[in-house]
């Protein structure tokens, strides 16, 4: 736009009437002013416009993907030619989006600092300053004050878990673990509620800027990777104590290198899962999202042998503690050693990675064993409604009255008393058996045992009734010595007669 540019008659000499001619040159520069801006406002009005459009036409092409034949969404998606093409296209927009963001935010910062909007940005400033003022102030005052009150928080926990122990051995008071749970994983939580909590209060015209949506992002991604790191080491916490090699050899200390495997692990999954996230807040899921996705599981397999060349020393160790080693428990001992030779070495590190997965399945199906399906908490649980049941019921027949049997009836339901009817049951076929062995030539020793009152009289009467002439001795439990004497007295012998003379 043309400008007024350097005034010439600022030369002339001070006399000299000037007066319209300033006049006339105030308007030029308003006017040129008022038509800058109305060309600054048609050129940002007009690249809203094409962002617009090329979001649009994104999104439309996202759509096609999926109707694409599976030749030539592979080729798309994949890493040949077209792949390459697909993706330097969205390095373009990509590119461009973060131009185009880049430059509304300086026109806006332009708009403030020459007044046109100062006023709506002051009041907008003023509402997130409120909004943020309560939990940021939160936020610091815990920070400083955290530690100490989740210590003073367990102890205070573990005294009335204590008291409420020695009251009633069935009340259950987890309350302990969990601070000490929070102990180890409170400092990515509180980013994770401040952000989670800042975000929430923003107005929805700031929530929806891409700038606070990139960043909300990537806070969560790094704060929640952390947390789930310190949530999974503090919850295995409770595993094996650090072991050694052998004699004189250190011991391992197994939960530092838990958290250093875990560290890894969470770093490479929030490094691929913010480009993911960002990818798609940026271009959507296509190529590069793809390429993302594929290449996480080939960065998986070199994780996944720096992790177990971590802990080769701890694996062999644990197989060679087994007591009873199966087949692939020896095959992995048998390579734990190899002799140098590429081959060997290699086997030695197969080995030690099919160990590694062999060890944490086993241990995970312990811990599900152990923590689900034992339903610990479920059988105190239990045990205590049916304590209060049988002490409802207690109170409830307190004023019941009881008075003793009558002698016959004390008699005839005591155990001593046989049944006068034979109930047949599936131990017919065993005594049946145990009468034809009696009845058979050479002899023997039947032992029929069970709790008193179970029928055992009843099943020797049986044996007798069916066997012609047998001898019936009714020992006392007196030793071998009482069975001699009722043996030689039932026989007609001299009662110094020995067992093998009875016999």
């Amino acid at each position: 736009m043309p400008q007024a540019g350097r005034d010439p008659l600022l030369e002339l000499p001070v006399e000299v009437d000037r007066r319209v001619a300033t006049e006339q040159r105030q308007r030029v520069i308003e006017k040129a002013h008022e038509l800058t801006t109305a060309e600054r406002e048609q050129d940002l009005s007009e690249t809203r416009q094409l962002m617009s459009e090329v979001e649009t036409l994104n999104r439309l092409r996202l759509q096609l993907l999926s109707g694409l034949s599976f030749e030539k969404r592979s080729g798309v998606l994949g890493f040949g030619p077209p792949g390459w093409d697909q993706a330097a296209s969205e390095v373009r927009q990509v590119w461009l989006t973060l131009r185009y963001h880049l430059r509304a935010a300086f026109e806006w910062g332009r708009e403030i600092q020459s007044g046109s909007r100062r006023g709506s940005s002051a009041w907008l400033a003023l509402v997130l300053l409120v909004k943020w003022a309560l939990p940021i102030g939160l936020f610091v005052w815990w920070r400083r004050r955290g530690e100490l009150e989740l210590e003073r928080w367990r102890q205070s926990q573990r005294e009335k878990a204590r008291l409420k122990r020695e009251r009633n051995r069935f009340r259950i008071d987890d309350t302990e673990r969990v601070v000490a749970f929070l102990k180890r994983v409170h400092k990515p939580l509180e980013w994770l509620l401040l952000i989670g909590l800042g975000t929430w209060v923003m107005p929805q015209q700031v929530k929806g800027l891409l700038e606070v949506q990139l960043a909300s992002t990537a806070l969560l991604r790094v704060f929640g990777g952390l947390f789930l790191v310190l949530a999974i080491d503090a919850l295995s916490a409770d595993g094996p104590r650090p072991s050694s090699l052998g004699s004189g050899s250190a011991p391992i200390d197994t939960g530092s290198l838990r958290l250093r495997s875990l560290n890894l692990v969470g770093r490479a999954t929030v490094a691929f899962g913010l480009a993911l996230s960002l990818t798609e807040l940026l271009v959507g899921q296509g190529t590069i999202y793809d390429w993302v996705f594929s290449t996480y599981w080939f960065a998986a397999v070199p994780i996944l042998f720096m992790i177990i060349a971590w802990w080769r020393p701890f694996i062999f160790e644990r197989f060679a503690r087994a007591r009873r080693p199966n087949g692939f428990e020896l095959w992995v001992l048998a390579n734990r050693e190899p002799p140098p030779r590429l081959l060997a070495s290699v086997r030695s590190s197969l080995a030690a990675v099919a160990g590694g997965v062999y060890l944490f399945v086993n241990g995970a199906a312990r811990a599900v064993r152990s923590r689900v399906l034992s339903f610990e908490l479920t059988r105190r649980l239990l045990a205590y409604l049916f304590r209060r049941d049988l002490s409802k019921k207690a109170r409830d027949r307190e004023s019941m009255e009881y008075s003793a049997l009558q002698a016959e009836a004390f008699r005839a339901l005591g155990p001593e008393v046989s049944s006068k009817q034979t109930v047949r049951s599936a131990a017919d076929a065993e005594l049946d058996q145990v009468i034809r062995d009696i009845r058979s030539a050479g002899g023997g020793a039947i032992a029929i045992v069970g709790e008193r009152g179970a029928g055992k009289t009843t099943l020797i009467q049986r044996v007798v009734e069916s066997c012609a002439g047998p001898i019936v001795i009714s020992c006392r439990p007196a030793g071998a010595e009482e069975l001699r004497l009722q043996l030689d007295q039932a026989l007609g012998l001299s009662l110094d007669t020995t067992f093998e003379t009875a016999a």
